[in-house]
């Protein structure tokens, strides 16, 4: 299998949101940004995590931010992609309630999204 058609299978089966339609609502959420921390000090969403996705599996066991598997988490990286795969990840590790940012961070700055 190709890393696009991996992806491509993980966003059928995530939730993908839109900025418009999570802006409002990022508060409510624990927001998890899956790029690398030399791609963060780029920026990032207000209020976010860094959690690597290579390390994502190993960081949500220890971490106690992921204790409530129903708490309402948003993922994005830089486009999506990778996103999709840790919202992948996240639902089968246990988490109800995961939700990744369609387009990422790109499309949230290009949808003029606030930015830390």
């Amino acid at each position: 299998m190709s890393i696009k058609r991996l992806i491509k299978d993980a966003q059928t089966q995530v939730r993908e949101v839109d900025p418009a339609t999570i802006a409002a609502h990022l508060k409510h959420h624990l927001v998890v940004d899956v790029r690398e921390p030399n791609e963060v000090l780029l920026g990032f969403l207000p209020g976010a995590i860094n959690v690597p996705r290579g390390t994502m599996e190993f960081r949500v066991s220890d971490d106690p931010r992921f204790g409530d598997p129903q708490r309402a988490i948003l993922v994005y990286s830089g486009s999506g992609k990778r996103s999709a795969l840790a919202a992948l990840t996240l639902s089968q590790l246990g988490f109800s309630n995961v939700q990744s940012l369609a387009g990422g961070i790109k499309r949230w700055s290009e949808e003029n999204g606030p930015i830390e």
